[in-house]
């Protein structure tokens, strides 16, 4: 592995590092937000940290409810 391909993995794993870290604070903090009935953050800036990498860290703090069927 050359010197610029291990430069590459090393950035394209930081990014996806720093933007679940994010999604996932991100979610946690909506959620505290939703508990406590005070303002929330845009669903378009939850889905957007999914689209640009952080889509493992949105899905693991995402609210489990259950439909009705």
């Amino acid at each position: 592995m050359t010197d610029t391909q291990k430069l590459i993995l090393i950035l394209v794993l930081g990014w996806l590092v720093i933007t679940n870290i994010a999604a996932f604070a991100s979610m946690y903090i909506d959620k505290q937000r939703a508990k406590k009935g005070a303002w929330r953050i845009k669903e378009a800036t939850l889905f957007l940290f999914a689209i640009i990498g952080g889509s493992f860290g949105s899905f693991w703090d995402r609210p489990k409810a259950v439909a009705p069927f």
